[in-house]
């Protein structure tokens, strides 16, 4: 949101009398210096026209016994060349009069009498006549404005002074911030005198009331401190980081954690705390609700749709609100939810257990779906958008790692490698089309808003739901060799095949028909948002399709060639090219638009949160951009990330920047991990490396120990109950938790036990020798040949998995599949019946 600050348009006249001199000259009887002193007084002097007093020359003679009769005349013109003749008498200049016995003159220059002049006065004494050329420079008022540029209005207080017919090349002007003109604000010399109007930007400016004061050197010549009576009222503005809309109203949140709001309807807010400590806001059509920092929520907006949540308690523990198109589920520090809001669109869950161990919540548009720590799910709202899971209560009872969502419809993904659907068939509720096909060997679901597409570990993809958005891809090739689906969510899905090809299916406007594109070959990455889809090819050029608005559209940036990366958030696009520079494209507030920023050389290497980017440059400096709230804005920490940083690590809504003191610095959202301000001394220095699960930090340090924050919910910032402090060589991670390594070959873990932070099945005390990762596992390789898995499988007997897995594992990835060294691929879904061997995949 772009405020327009009222432009302060200043235009004052200012004038400076450099010279208003008075000589004193003695002269001795019959001196022959007594008429070379007597021209002494006139020197070269700048004068600004409109000034309030005149040029004044005086001198006074004290002879001792003969006077001098002394006779002045005054010539000039307009050509600077010590060769002024007797043409253009003084006398005939506007405003200039002439003393012939006393030398003195007076002279206020007019307007038009700008420009430089050269003088020379003619001093005849008893038949002898000498001369003095003495040079005037009369310059033109000078105006003055200050302007509002965009830097202004995002916040920063660089206001810029804009000034014409001034000054020329070779000169030099200072502005002030006080009236002996000792702090300066801005200061430059004169390079060109081409520009009708110049522009200086001052340095960054305190809040309060700001009155400037001037210096400046014209040809030479130091004019003194002025008052230019321009002033200048500076007050940090409140900076919206995110807005929030109903069909009618929109709510800002502010970076003092202030909410403001305006719309008609569903807007009153007489009895809810907007002022301060608001960390989140999140809507449904009509109401809204905000997350404060001490863990408590307010609503407001339209009752029944979840404005009124006096019906609950919310007055502490809240940890994430997910909300449905007319209800909130707000899940607690104790793993319990709660519910408002229109009881059929998921306001109303007395119908379930949700009194603990809820991990996660997923929603379509009227319901929701619980995800708990022992692998079961409850559902409940509109029984057609998925609220109701009845015909599949026994396939939901244990396994599920994971569920992904259309806008009205479920998919869990177990840990056999099946999945369970429910909701709108239409939407991809009913997958019973493909029954056979999902029932084992999927490592991966994809969703859009209308279809599901399921990557298996032999490299085909099943898909289902509505045939135009995504659900059938019947007329393209996906049986096998694909080893990465991507899908915009609105209706489209694109996958990436071995032989670096690239085949696309669903709705056409959303980047399911690519076919003006080239995706033949030679594609090693495809990234997506909502929206749109850009492809990285090996020659470094990128290719984009679907919804322009989106990034689909890339052609007015140049990314035909040297690009070396692409990184990509929810919805907008970074390229980090062989050259240094980085050109971004999408939805503006996400980080498509990076104008703000220096971006144009020096950059290494570019990360990115659900909302922003960040760069780091080859001068240890970081630069950020995007959604303010999500790591975009990183003006609190400027200071520290302008050197020294050597890599930078994210969540999905903070970043962490380790320096090479061996201290880290943070920003983002708190309980992402961008808070670390209770850790501050313990990472302050020595710190070697930095790893991260969705939500949480974990840093090494040089002694071996651990320091984790972030994470309050799924305890992966939290290492309180393992022994982390010494002896640790290396960390791994998955999305909610993490797996540290000792130097006595054993392993300790901590985080959500779904995704392998509890580890207490298996042996982990000795032997291990290196540990590999999926999203929802861990694997442990032992010395002596076996491997222990836990995560997502965490119910399979260590000896069964010593038995299947053996040793000489290269990778592991999937839900869960392990890629042996020689080039075989096993996997753990569907045991005691392994995958076949998948022996050169």
């Amino acid at each position: 949101m772009v405020y327009v600050l009222r432009k302060l348009i200043f235009i004052i006249f200012l004038g400076i009398l450099l010279l208003n001199a008075s000589c004193t000259a003695v002269f001795e009887q019959n001196d022959s210096s007594a008429m070379s002193l007597a021209l002494s007084k006139y020197s070269n002097f700048a004068y600004y026209a409109g000034y309030d007093k005149d040029i004044v020359f005086t001198s006074q003679s004290k002879l001792t016994s003969q006077s001098l009769n002394f006779e002045f005349k005054c010539f000039y013109d307009n050509n600077i060349n010590k060769n002024v003749d007797t043409a253009l008498p003084c006398s005939s200049l506007t405003n200039f009069s002439f003393n012939n016995t006393t030398g003195d003159f007076s002279w206020s220059p007019t307007q038009e009498q700008v420009g430089s002049y050269e003088f020379r006065i003619d001093l005849t004494s008893d038949g002898k006549t000498i001369n003095k050329i003495f040079n005037a420079h009369i310059k033109s008022l000078p105006g003055f404005s200050l302007i509002n540029d965009s830097t202004y209005i995002t916040g920063d207080n660089k206001p810029e002074i804009l000034f014409s017919n001034f000054l020329n090349s070779g000169d030099h002007i200072t502005f002030y911030n006080d009236p002996s003109c000792s702090e300066v604000i801005v200061d430059t010399a004169i390079s060109d005198t081409i520009e009708t109007y110049r522009k200086l930007q001052t340095t960054q400016l305190s809040e309060g009331n700001h009155r400037f004061y001037m210096k400046a050197k014209i040809n030479d010549l130091d004019l003194p401190c002025i008052d230019t009576k321009l002033t200048h009222k500076f007050k940090t503005p409140k900076k919206t980081i995110k807005v929030f809309s109903l069909y009618s109203a929109f709510a800002a949140l502010k970076e003092d954690g202030s909410v403001v709001i305006w719309g008609a309807g569903y807007n009153n807010t007489p009895e809810v705390d907007l002022n301060s400590n608001v960390t989140e806001v999140i809507s449904t059509t009509a109401s809204y609700a905000a997350i404060k920092s001490d863990g408590s929520a307010v609503t407001w907006g339209y009752g029944d749709y979840g404005g009124d949540s006096s019906a609950v308690d919310l007055s502490s523990g809240i940890q994430k609100i997910i909300a449905s198109e007319a209800a909130f589920a707000a899940i607690k520090a104790d793993g319990s939810v709660v519910t408002w809001g229109y009881s059929t669109y998921g306001g109303d869950s007395s119908g379930v257990d949700l009194s603990s161990g809820v991990v996660e919540i997923f929603n379509t548009e009227r319901a929701f779906a619980a995800l708990k720590s022992d692998g079961s799910v409850v559902t409940w709202g509109s029984s057609t958008y998925g609220g109701d899971s009845s015909t599949v209560t026994a396939d939901l009872s244990s396994g599920v790692v994971n569920i992904f969502n259309s806008s009205r419809a479920f998919a869990a993904l177990k840990s056999d490698g099946s999945v369970v659907t429910w909701g709108d068939s239409s939407y991809g509720g009913d997958s019973s089309a493909v029954a056979a096909d999902v029932s084992s060997g999927v490592v991966e679901i994809f969703s859009a808003r209308n279809a599901f597409a399921a990557l298996k570990n032999d490299g085909s993809v099943v898909t289902w739901g509505d045939i135009g958005y995504g659900g059938d891809s019947s007329l393209v090739d996906v049986s096998s060799n694909v080893v990465k689906i991507f899908s915009a969510d609105f209706g489209a899905f694109a996958a990436l095949k071995n032989d670096g090809s690239v085949v696309t299916w669903g709705n056409s406007s959303y980047g399911g028909d690519s076919s003006s594109v080239d995706l033949s070959g030679d594609v090693v990455e495809i990234y997506s948002n909502t929206h749109a889809f850009a492809a990285l090819k090996s020659d470094g050029s990128v290719v984009t399709w679907g919804n322009s608005n989106y990034g689909g559209y890339s052609k007015s940036i140049n990314i035909s060639s040297g690009v070396e990366k692409i990184v990509h958030n929810k919805q907008a696009h970074a390229a980090l090219k062989k050259d240094g520079s980085v050109v971004t494209w999408g939805l503006r507030t996400y980080g498509g638009d990076s104008s703000s920023v220096d971006l144009s050389s020096g950059v290494v290497d570019v990360y990115f949160t659900d909302s922003a980017f960040a760069a780091l440059k080859s001068d240890g400096s970081v630069v950020t951009w995007g959604d303010s709230t999500y790591g975009g804005d990183s003006s609190a920490v400027t200071a520290d990330i302008s050197s020294g940083v050597v890599k930078v690590f994210s969540t999905e809504q903070a970043f962490a920047a380790l320096k090479s003191d061996g201290s880290v610095v943070t920003w983002g959202i708190g309980w992402y991990g961008g808070d670390s301000s209770a850790v501050t001394a313990d990472i302050s220095s020595g710190v070697v490396d930095i790893f991260n699960t969705n939500r949480g930090f974990a840093a090494l340090k040089a002694d071996g120990s651990i320091v984790a924050w972030g994470d309050n919910f799924y305890d992966s910032g939290d290492t309180s109950g393992v022994d982390v402090s010494s002896g640790v060589v290396k960390v791994f991670s998955a999305d909610r938790a993490f797996a540290a390594l000792k130097s006595n070959g054993s392993v300790v873990t901590w985080g959500s036990s779904s995704y392998g932070g509890d580890s207490s099945m298996v042996d982990l005390s000795s032997g291990v020798v290196d540990v590999l990762t999926t999203r929802y596992n861990f694997a442990a390789k032992k010395s002596n040949g076996s491997t222990a898995v836990w995560g997502s499988i965490s119910d399979l007997p260590e000896a069964q998995a010593n038995n299947y897995l053996g040793g000489n594992i290269k990778s592991i990835y999937g839900s869960i599949s392990i890629l042996y060294e020689d080039g075989s691929v096993v996997s753990l879904n569907g045991l005691p019946n392994l995958a076949p061997d998948l022996r050169g995949y």
